[in-house]
C-alpha cells in the first residue's frame, strides 16, 4: 500500500491551520503556548521565524526548545508514517561574556560568528550602554550556541516534551569532530537511537552566512541575488510490534536545496529503543511535529519554517 499524505501546513504569515486534513486531526499547537523570555515567535510572508534563548544562568540540564506539533488522538503505535519539515535561515549567537567568564570551555573569540547574522539577533544581546560603551566581552570571548538542532519527534505523549521520544535532527554543531550541518539520531540519557556510529557532517565547516541568501559571486564568474537554501529534513518512522521487537526501526534524510547549484543530501537508517522503554505499555502516538532546542549550548538561535507534512501507510 502506498503512503498518502494526510495532513500539510505552510507555515506564511505564521499560519499553522492545516490545508490537508484528511483524519481531521485540526491546527497544529505551540509549545510555549505563548512567547516568553525563552522562546518566540514571528510571522513573515513566507514563513515562520521560531526562536531560542538559553542564557547563561540556566542550569547544565535544562533545555530550551520552541515545538509546534499535531496531536493525532488514538492513532496506533502500529502505523507507518512519514514526516517531512522544510526551513530556511538558520542562524545563531552567543552572548558577550561579561562577569561571567567561560563557562566550562563554552566560549569562543570575538569574530567567530559570521556577521550574517548580525541584525535583530546581536540588537537584543547588546551590553549595557551599547556596543561603543568600552564594556565589551571579558577577554574578547562569546559564549557558544551549539550543538543546537530542529527536530523532527514521534512522542508517546501529548506534547513534545517527553525522553522517550523517537527523534531525528539537522544539527548544528562546531564541534572539531563534528563542524558543520548534519543529519543525527541523538540518545537522551542513554534512550533513543542504537547506533553507535555518528554522521559526519554534510557541509563544513559551520558557516550561517552562506545560508542567508543575498548576493554573491558564482564559480563561472558572473555573480547575482539568490534565495535563501532551502534545508529538506525527513523521518519515516515504523512503530510495528514495538514492544515486542524492543525497538522502532526507522530512517531519515537531510537535503540543502539551492537555486544556483546542484543540492546536496545524507540519508541514515537507524533503529531506536525509546518508545518501547517507555514507562508502561504505548499503544498509541501522542504527537509528532518539530522541535527547535538545544541542550547545551548558550546563546540565542533561530529558523524560519516553511512547511510540515505528515504521510501515512496504515498498512502492516
Amino acid at each position: 500500500m502506498p503512503f498518502v499524505e494526510t495532513y500539510s501546513v505552510d507555515f506564511r504569515n505564521g499560519n499553522m491551520h492545516p490545508h490537508l486534513d484528511l483524519n481531521g486531526w485540526s491546527d497544529m499547537q505551540l509549545f510555549p503556548p505563548a512567547p516568553d523570555e525563552f522562546a518566540d515567535r514571528f510571522p513573515d510572508s513566507s514563513g515562520y521565524t521560531f526562536t531560542i534563548t538559553r542564557n547563561l544562568t540556566v542550569p547544565a540540564d535544562m533545555p530550551a526548545r520552541n515545538n509546534a506539533y499535531v496531536v493525532p488522538g488514538g492513532l496506533s503505535l502500529d502505523t507507518r508514517l512519514l514526516m517531512r519539515v522544510t526551513f530556511d535561515l538558520p542562524r545563531a549567537e552567543g552572548f558577550y561574556l561579561f562577569e561571567h567568564g567561560p563557562l566550562d570551555g563554552e566560549f569562543e573569540s570575538v569574530g567567530g560568528t559570521s556577521p550574517a547574522v548580525r541584525g535583530r539577533f546581536s540588537d537584543e544581546i547588546e551590553p549595557p550602554g551599547g556596543l561603543s560603551s568600552g564594556l565589551g566581552p571579558i577577554g574578547g570571548k562569546f559564549s557558544v550556541p551549539e550543538p543546537w538542532a530542529v527536530v523532527l519527534n514521534v512522542s508517546p505523549t501529548s506534547d513534545l516534551l517527553s525522553d522517550w521520544m523517537v527523534n531525528l535532527t539537522c544539527q548544528f554543531n562546531r564541534n572539531p569532530l563534528f563542524n558543520g550541518v548534519r543529519l543525527n539520531t541523538p540518545t537522551i540519557q542513554g534512550i533513543g537511537a542504537l547506533q553507535t556510529d555518528k554522521a559526519t557532517p554534510l557541509e563544513s565547516p559551520l558557516d550561517y552566512g552562506i545560508y542567508q541568501g543575498g548576493y554573491m559571486a558564482f564559480p563561472n564568474g558572473t555573480d547575482g541575488v539568490v534565495d535563501p537554501p532551502i534545508f529538506s529534513l525527513e523521518h519515516s518512522f515504523c512503530g510495528w510490534n514495538a514492544e515486542a521487537n524492543e525497538h522502532t526501526p526507522g530512517s531519515g534524510s537531510l537535503k540543502i536545496l539551492r537555486t544556483w547549484q546542484s543540492d546536496v543530501q545524507d540519508h541514515r537508517v537507524f533503529s531506536n529503543n525509546a518508545l518501547p522503554s517507555f514507562p508502561g505499555q504505548v499503544e498509541s502516538i501522542g504527537a509528532r511535529g518539530i522541535s527547535l532546542v538545544t541542550l547545551s549550548g548558550y546563546g540565542r538561535m533561530s529558523v524560519r519554517l516553511r512547511t510540515f507534512s505528515i504521510w501515512m501507510n496504515e498498512s502492516v
